[in-house]
Protein backbone atom coordinates (compact mmCIF):
# COMPACT_ATOMS: atom_id res chain seq x y z
CA UNK A 1 0.00 0.00 0.00
CA UNK A 2 0.99 3.15 -0.94
CA UNK A 3 1.35 6.73 1.42
CA UNK A 4 -0.69 9.39 -0.35
CA UNK A 5 1.24 12.62 -0.12
CA UNK A 6 -0.56 16.04 0.83
CA UNK A 7 0.37 17.18 -2.94
CA UNK A 8 -1.74 14.59 -4.29
CA UNK A 9 -3.89 17.68 -5.42
CA UNK A 10 -1.31 19.55 -6.92
CA UNK A 11 -0.27 17.50 -9.10
CA UNK A 12 -3.57 16.24 -10.25
CA UNK A 13 -4.53 20.05 -10.86
CA UNK A 14 -0.97 20.45 -13.15
CA UNK A 15 -2.05 17.37 -15.31
CA UNK A 16 -5.51 19.09 -15.84
CA UNK A 17 -6.02 21.86 -18.05
CA UNK A 18 -9.19 21.88 -19.00
CA UNK A 19 -11.62 24.20 -16.80
CA UNK A 20 -14.52 21.51 -17.05
CA UNK A 21 -11.87 18.64 -15.89
CA UNK A 22 -10.88 20.74 -13.06
CA UNK A 23 -14.04 21.51 -11.98
CA UNK A 24 -15.33 18.34 -12.44
CA UNK A 25 -12.69 16.72 -10.25
CA UNK A 26 -13.03 19.10 -7.74
CA UNK A 27 -16.44 18.47 -7.45
CA UNK A 28 -16.53 14.39 -6.87
CA UNK A 29 -13.53 14.68 -4.65
CA UNK A 30 -15.16 17.15 -2.30
CA UNK A 31 -18.51 15.53 -2.24
CA UNK A 32 -19.22 12.49 0.20
CA UNK A 33 -21.12 9.11 -1.80
CA UNK A 34 -24.57 10.26 0.01
CA UNK A 35 -24.59 13.71 -1.16
CA UNK A 36 -23.90 12.09 -5.05
CA UNK A 37 -26.53 9.87 -4.36
CA UNK A 38 -28.99 12.76 -3.32
CA UNK A 39 -28.52 14.83 -6.32
CA UNK A 40 -28.96 11.97 -8.39
CA UNK A 41 -32.15 11.28 -7.15
CA UNK A 42 -33.27 15.06 -6.94
CA UNK A 43 -32.19 15.78 -10.53
CA UNK A 44 -32.46 12.72 -11.90
CA UNK A 45 -28.87 12.37 -13.05
CA UNK A 46 -26.99 9.10 -12.91
CA UNK A 47 -24.06 9.39 -10.69
CA UNK A 48 -21.51 9.24 -12.75
CA UNK A 49 -22.65 11.92 -15.32
CA UNK A 50 -22.79 13.92 -12.79
CA UNK A 51 -20.80 17.57 -13.44
CA UNK A 52 -20.11 20.77 -12.51
CA UNK A 53 -22.30 22.42 -15.48
CA UNK A 54 -24.80 20.12 -14.74
CA UNK A 55 -25.31 21.22 -11.24
CA UNK A 56 -23.96 24.66 -11.14
CA UNK A 57 -27.35 26.36 -10.69
CA UNK A 58 -28.18 24.60 -8.15
CA UNK A 59 -25.40 25.25 -5.59
CA UNK A 60 -25.82 27.20 -2.65
CA UNK A 61 -22.96 27.84 -0.31
CA UNK A 62 -24.11 28.38 3.04
CA UNK A 63 -21.82 28.81 6.48
CA UNK A 64 -22.87 25.36 7.62
CA UNK A 65 -20.43 23.45 9.38
CA UNK A 66 -20.20 19.59 9.62
CA UNK A 67 -17.67 17.50 11.28
CA UNK A 68 -19.20 14.02 10.03
CA UNK A 69 -15.68 13.26 8.02
CA UNK A 70 -13.23 15.48 9.63
CA UNK A 71 -11.63 14.94 12.49
CA UNK A 72 -12.72 16.55 15.83
CA UNK A 73 -9.66 16.66 18.98
CA UNK A 74 -12.48 15.23 21.43
CA UNK A 75 -15.74 15.35 22.58
CA UNK A 76 -17.50 18.02 20.53
CA UNK A 77 -19.26 21.05 22.81
CA UNK A 78 -22.34 19.68 24.35
CA UNK A 79 -21.94 15.85 23.94
CA UNK A 80 -21.69 14.11 26.94
CA UNK A 81 -19.20 11.26 26.57
CA UNK A 82 -20.47 7.87 28.18
CA UNK A 83 -18.68 4.94 30.62
CA UNK A 84 -18.96 3.05 27.32
CA UNK A 85 -16.80 4.79 25.59
CA UNK A 86 -13.85 3.49 24.53
CA UNK A 87 -10.91 6.39 24.66
CA UNK A 88 -7.92 5.76 22.05
CA UNK A 89 -5.80 3.02 23.16
CA UNK A 90 -3.11 4.24 20.59
CA UNK A 91 -2.10 7.49 22.25
CA UNK A 92 0.22 8.36 20.13
CA UNK A 93 0.27 10.94 16.98
CA UNK A 94 3.40 9.94 14.86
CA UNK A 95 4.27 11.32 11.14
CA UNK A 96 6.57 10.27 8.60
CA UNK A 97 9.03 12.98 7.96
CA UNK A 98 11.05 14.94 9.87
CA UNK A 99 11.94 14.44 12.95
CA UNK A 100 10.51 11.19 12.67
CA UNK A 101 12.84 9.72 9.41
CA UNK A 102 15.48 11.45 11.16
CA UNK A 103 17.48 8.26 11.71
CA UNK A 104 17.14 7.55 8.01
CA UNK A 105 20.34 9.65 6.98
CA UNK A 106 22.35 7.56 9.06
CA UNK A 107 21.89 4.55 6.31
CA UNK A 108 21.97 7.22 3.61
CA UNK A 109 18.40 7.17 2.44
CA UNK A 110 17.94 10.03 1.21
CA UNK A 111 16.59 11.16 -2.05
CA UNK A 112 15.19 13.99 -3.84
CA UNK A 113 12.35 13.90 -2.07
CA UNK A 114 8.93 15.87 -3.67
CA UNK A 115 8.47 19.62 -1.98
CA UNK A 116 5.18 21.29 -1.22
CA UNK A 117 5.70 24.11 -3.74
CA UNK A 118 6.17 21.16 -6.46
CA UNK A 119 10.36 21.64 -6.13
CA UNK A 120 12.40 19.17 -4.57
CA UNK A 121 15.51 18.89 -2.39
CA UNK A 122 17.46 16.00 -1.19
CA UNK A 123 16.41 15.07 2.03
CA UNK A 124 15.26 11.69 4.09
CA UNK A 125 13.19 9.27 2.47
CA UNK A 126 9.37 9.75 4.42
CA UNK A 127 8.89 6.57 6.63
CA UNK A 128 5.61 4.84 5.30
CA UNK A 129 2.45 4.64 6.34
CA UNK A 130 2.34 0.87 6.93
CA UNK A 131 5.44 1.42 8.83
CA UNK A 132 4.01 4.79 10.83
CA UNK A 133 0.77 2.50 11.80
CA UNK A 134 2.87 -0.54 12.55
CA UNK A 135 5.24 0.82 14.58
CA UNK A 136 2.10 2.83 16.78
CA UNK A 137 0.50 -0.25 17.42
CA UNK A 138 3.23 -2.17 18.65
CA UNK A 139 3.95 0.76 21.12
CA UNK A 140 0.57 -0.27 21.90
CA UNK A 141 0.70 -3.70 22.33
CA UNK A 142 4.19 -4.15 23.41
CA UNK A 143 4.83 -2.07 26.70
CA UNK A 144 4.92 -4.81 29.06
CA UNK A 145 5.95 -8.03 26.53
CA UNK A 146 8.33 -10.45 27.84
CA UNK A 147 10.82 -11.12 27.07
CA UNK A 148 11.75 -7.73 25.83
CA UNK A 149 12.16 -7.28 21.41
CA UNK A 150 14.99 -6.47 20.52
CA UNK A 151 15.76 -4.28 17.10
CA UNK A 152 19.20 -3.08 15.34
CA UNK A 153 20.88 -0.09 15.45
CA UNK A 154 21.39 1.96 12.35
CA UNK A 155 23.73 0.64 10.12
CA UNK A 156 25.06 -1.67 13.42
CA UNK A 157 25.09 -5.19 14.40
CA UNK A 158 24.33 -3.78 17.47
CA UNK A 159 20.90 -3.88 19.04
CA UNK A 160 18.61 -2.09 21.56
CA UNK A 161 15.23 -2.52 23.34
CA UNK A 162 12.82 -0.39 22.76
CA UNK A 163 11.16 1.85 26.16
CA UNK A 164 7.55 1.61 24.62
CA UNK A 165 6.22 2.75 27.86
CA UNK A 166 8.53 5.83 28.05
CA UNK A 167 8.29 6.29 24.18
CA UNK A 168 4.48 6.42 24.10
CA UNK A 169 3.90 8.93 27.38
CA UNK A 170 3.51 11.85 24.95
CA UNK A 171 1.57 11.87 21.39
CA UNK A 172 4.25 13.93 19.11
CA UNK A 173 7.96 12.70 19.38
CA UNK A 174 8.80 16.21 19.96
CA UNK A 175 7.94 15.94 23.44
CA UNK A 176 9.95 13.25 23.99
CA UNK A 177 13.19 13.32 25.39
CA UNK A 178 16.80 11.43 25.44
CA UNK A 179 16.52 7.74 24.33
CA UNK A 180 12.70 7.70 24.33
CA UNK A 181 13.00 10.07 21.28
CA UNK A 182 15.65 8.27 19.35
CA UNK A 183 13.91 4.88 20.07
CA UNK A 184 11.04 5.85 18.21
CA UNK A 185 13.48 7.19 15.39
CA UNK A 186 15.46 4.14 15.56
CA UNK A 187 12.03 1.78 15.18
CA UNK A 188 10.93 3.94 12.28
CA UNK A 189 14.04 2.98 10.57
CA UNK A 190 13.21 -0.73 11.52
CA UNK A 191 9.89 -1.10 10.07
CA UNK A 192 10.92 0.47 6.99
CA UNK A 193 13.78 -2.15 6.20
CA UNK A 194 11.93 -5.02 7.87
CA UNK A 195 8.66 -4.46 5.41
CA UNK A 196 11.06 -4.12 2.56
CA UNK A 197 9.74 -0.24 1.63
CA UNK A 198 10.58 0.97 -1.47
CA UNK A 199 9.72 4.90 -3.47
CA UNK A 200 7.10 6.04 -5.71
CA UNK A 201 8.65 8.82 -7.94
CA UNK A 202 7.79 11.52 -10.51
CA UNK A 203 8.60 11.90 -13.66
CA UNK A 204 11.66 13.67 -12.90
CA UNK A 205 12.91 11.27 -10.10
CA UNK A 206 11.22 12.99 -7.36
CA UNK A 207 10.35 10.86 -4.54
CA UNK A 208 6.73 11.45 -3.75
CA UNK A 209 6.14 8.58 -1.38
CA UNK A 210 6.99 5.34 0.00
CA UNK A 211 5.48 2.40 -0.08
CA UNK A 212 4.87 -1.42 1.25
CA UNK A 213 3.52 -4.19 -0.43
CA UNK A 214 1.19 -5.90 1.54
CA UNK A 215 3.03 -9.58 1.61
CA UNK A 216 5.76 -7.63 3.09
CA UNK A 217 3.33 -5.83 5.40
CA UNK A 218 1.56 -9.87 6.42
CA UNK A 219 5.27 -11.22 6.74
CA UNK A 220 6.15 -8.66 9.29
CA UNK A 221 3.08 -8.88 11.08
CA UNK A 222 3.40 -12.20 11.47
CA UNK A 223 6.09 -11.69 13.60
CA UNK A 224 5.07 -9.77 15.68
CA UNK A 225 1.41 -9.84 16.43
CA UNK A 226 -1.57 -12.43 16.07
CA UNK A 227 -4.71 -10.97 14.35
CA UNK A 228 -7.81 -11.62 12.24
CA UNK A 229 -7.31 -12.22 8.75
CA UNK A 230 -8.22 -8.98 6.50
CA UNK A 231 -11.75 -8.55 5.90
CA UNK A 232 -14.02 -6.02 4.84
CA UNK A 233 -14.47 -3.04 6.85
CA UNK A 234 -18.13 -4.11 9.36
CA UNK A 235 -18.39 -1.59 11.84
CA UNK A 236 -20.21 -4.15 14.90
CA UNK A 237 -16.94 -6.41 14.55
CA UNK A 238 -13.98 -3.08 14.72
CA UNK A 239 -16.39 -2.44 18.04
CA UNK A 240 -15.88 -5.82 19.30
CA UNK A 241 -12.11 -5.70 18.95
CA UNK A 242 -11.66 -2.49 20.46
CA UNK A 243 -13.84 -3.93 23.38
CA UNK A 244 -10.82 -6.43 23.28
CA UNK A 245 -8.52 -3.39 23.92
CA UNK A 246 -6.97 -4.74 20.32
CA UNK A 247 -6.54 -2.01 17.37
CA UNK A 248 -7.38 -2.16 14.04
CA UNK A 249 -5.56 -1.44 10.81
CA UNK A 250 -7.50 0.22 7.92
CA UNK A 251 -6.26 -0.64 5.20
CA UNK A 252 -7.48 1.32 1.69
CA UNK A 253 -5.68 1.12 -1.92
CA UNK A 254 -3.22 3.73 -0.89
CA UNK A 255 -3.30 4.34 2.64
CA UNK A 256 -3.10 2.68 6.07
CA UNK A 257 -3.97 4.15 9.06
CA UNK A 258 -5.25 2.88 12.93
CA UNK A 259 -8.72 2.88 14.43
CA UNK A 260 -8.42 2.48 18.13
CA UNK A 261 -11.11 4.22 19.88
CA UNK A 262 -14.82 5.09 20.25
CA UNK A 263 -16.95 7.70 21.68
CA UNK A 264 -20.48 7.35 22.33
CA UNK A 265 -23.38 9.44 23.62
CA UNK A 266 -25.83 6.64 24.30
CA UNK A 267 -25.59 3.14 25.05
CA UNK A 268 -26.73 0.89 22.30
CA UNK A 269 -26.37 -2.75 21.20
CA UNK A 270 -25.52 -2.29 17.32
CA UNK A 271 -24.06 0.22 15.70
CA UNK A 272 -26.23 1.10 12.90
CA UNK A 273 -28.79 0.93 15.86
CA UNK A 274 -26.85 3.28 17.77
CA UNK A 275 -26.73 5.60 15.23
CA UNK A 276 -30.53 6.00 14.57
CA UNK A 277 -30.52 8.77 18.22
CA UNK A 278 -27.11 9.22 19.04
CA UNK A 279 -23.61 10.86 17.79
CA UNK A 280 -20.91 8.00 17.34
CA UNK A 281 -17.29 8.77 16.55
CA UNK A 282 -14.28 6.33 15.47
CA UNK A 283 -11.43 7.13 17.01
CA UNK A 284 -8.52 7.22 13.65
CA UNK A 285 -4.82 7.86 13.94
CA UNK A 286 -3.81 8.47 10.00
CA UNK A 287 -0.12 8.63 10.81
CA UNK A 288 0.63 12.32 9.98
CA UNK A 289 1.58 13.81 13.14
CA UNK A 290 -1.10 16.22 12.80
CA UNK A 291 -4.61 17.32 13.71
CA UNK A 292 -5.99 14.44 10.82
CA UNK A 293 -5.84 12.18 13.81
CA UNK A 294 -9.18 12.44 15.67
CA UNK A 295 -12.67 11.31 15.97
CA UNK A 296 -14.47 11.15 12.70
CA UNK A 297 -18.34 11.24 12.91
CA UNK A 298 -20.25 8.35 11.53
CA UNK A 299 -23.17 8.56 9.29
CA UNK A 300 -26.88 7.55 10.05
CA UNK A 301 -25.69 3.84 8.27
CA UNK A 302 -23.26 3.09 10.57
CA UNK A 303 -20.54 4.91 7.97
CA UNK A 304 -17.69 7.37 8.24
CA UNK A 305 -16.05 9.30 6.06
CA UNK A 306 -12.48 9.54 7.01
CA UNK A 307 -11.52 13.27 5.10
CA UNK A 308 -7.79 13.85 5.37
CA UNK A 309 -7.41 17.84 5.67
CA UNK A 310 -9.56 18.38 2.14
CA UNK A 311 -6.57 16.80 0.46
CA UNK A 312 -8.02 13.03 0.50
CA UNK A 313 -11.07 10.82 1.44
CA UNK A 314 -11.28 7.11 2.21
CA UNK A 315 -15.23 5.76 2.58
CA UNK A 316 -16.21 2.75 4.76
CA UNK A 317 -15.69 0.26 1.69
CA UNK A 318 -12.70 -0.84 2.72
CA UNK A 319 -10.36 -3.56 4.42
CA UNK A 320 -9.10 -4.28 7.91
CA UNK A 321 -7.48 -6.23 10.26
CA UNK A 322 -9.10 -6.66 13.65
CA UNK A 323 -7.79 -7.82 17.02
CA UNK A 324 -4.29 -6.96 16.36
CA UNK A 325 -2.41 -8.32 19.67
CA UNK A 326 1.05 -8.86 20.56
CA UNK A 327 2.69 -12.55 19.33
Amino acid sequence: MQLSGANELLYAAKASYLYKAIKTKELVDSLKQPTLEKISKKLNIPINEINYQKIQDNIILTDTYSSRSTAVQGPPEGIQKLPSSISPLVKTNWGQDDPYNWAFREENKVDWIRTENNGKKMDALPVGCVNVALAQIMGYTHQKYTPPLTFTLPNSTMTYMPNFIKMTQKASINDLQGQAQMQVQYLMLNFYNMNKTTSKKDWDGAVLESGVSEENMLNTMNKFFKYNPKAPFDGDQVWASLRNNNPVLMLTTNHAFIISGLLITEKASQTRQMVKTNDLYWHANLGWADKNTGYYQLDGNARTFFEAGGVKEWCYKMDCIKNIRAK
